[in-house]
């Protein structure tokens, strides 16, 4: 099956499962938007067995990521919880669309594991969740660095009427997606990653928000691009990394087979280079960044959620749009419509 059946397929899928869910209009918490990672809802109803489905796109002006995201956990009460899951990726590189490659590239990426605590109280409601991955995706599309990955997230959030600010810190060898952005590369290296927001309940079923985020590296970063930006940064932006006869620009002439450290584009994201098993670009500091998100989201029963976002990343003079499609399963087949 090739990446567009799988894709209407997934559409198919999410289709039915909104159709199926729409009359039962039980309203969830849309002012604590839940992810495939975080904790419950806070009336959490979700003890035992739990199993998420999200579909996620990201696009911008280098192409377009889409993901598919399947979960599924086990919360032993309103405070532990596990999960296990396994992301698709679908990639269109539409600066090389006329190559003679293809432009278009799929596959599974890292399975994860892992676990989160969450401690509701009347100062603030703190959740903390350390996420591992496993090297199953293929590196040279940048779906997988080849190495096991791990981050750490923490966040404080406490609601005032309809407002919700929150802000979360982490620490991993791995720069994470955002609440509702994918990114366009895979990293290996330490970095510091922090979000400060705000949630706004619109109504019973709507609400919105925005955040600023900042990713801070140190040590030796390596990047594995999902989105080949190899052809629009050297024609557009003279940057990147080294290959076998030495780096465009910023790379050197005695970079190598691994890149030089080169500098990111202006349009392009954190950084180019070679491909391959290889990583991308290699070097210091090269994940560093900072901008803000907003988000607009719509629950048409507990079971599904809709939103659409945007993202500037301040750092890499980079608009993109996104979408996210959650939808909580097991409250999908425990739904009054579902018997």
């Amino acid at each position: 099956m090739n990446w567009s059946w799988r894709l209407i397929l997934c559409c198919a899928l999410i289709a039915a499962a909104f159709i199926a869910s729409a009359p039962a209009q039980t309203a969830g918490d849309p002012v604590n938007p839940k992810n495939v990672h975080d904790r419950p809802d806070q009336d959490n109803n979700d003890r035992g067995l739990t199993a998420y489905e999200s579909f996620r796109g990201t696009f911008d002006s280098i192409g377009s990521l889409l993901k598919v995201d399947s979960s599924a956990g086990y919360d032993f009460n309103r405070h532990i919880g596990i999960f296990v899951g396994m992301p698709f990726y679908m990639a269109h590189d539409s600066v090389n669309a006329g190559a003679a490659a293809d432009p278009v590239r799929s596959g599974v990426g890292d399975l994860y594991f892992g676990g989160d605590l969450y401690f509701p109280n009347h100062i603030a409601d703190y959740s903390t969740s350390i996420t591992v991955g496993t090297p199953t995706g293929n590196v040279s599309n940048g779906f997988s660095t080849g190495h096991f990955t791990a981050d750490w997230n923490n966040r404080f959030r406490h609601s005032f009427g309809r407002f919700a600010p929150y802000v979360s810190a982490g620490y991993g060898n791995t720069v994470p997606d955002s609440r509702d952005l994918t990114r366009t590369f895979s990293s290996l290296g330490h970095v510091f990653h922090g979000e400060e927001g705000v949630d706004v309940n619109l109504s019973r079923r709507t609400y919105a928000g925005g955040a600023a985020y900042q990713v801070i590296p140190f040590g030796r970063q390596e990047i594995f691009n999902r989105l080949d930006l190899v052809a629009h940064a050297r024609d557009d932006h003279g940057s990147g990394g080294g290959n076998n006869n030495g780096g465009n620009n910023n790379g050197g002439n005695d970079a190598g087979k691994n890149g030089g450290s080169g500098e990111p584009g202006d349009n392009g994201g954190p950084g180019t280079g070679i491909n391959g098993d290889q990583p991308t670009v290699a070097g210091n500091d090269l994940t560093r960044e900072h901008g803000f998100d907003a988000w607009v989201g719509f629950e048409p029963s507990r079971a599904v959620r809709l939103e659409l976002g945007y993202s500037r990343s301040v750092t890499f003079n980079l608009n993109r749009l996104s979408f996210n499609v959650g939808i909580n399963l097991m409250r999908l087949l425990h739904a009054p419509n579902a018997h």
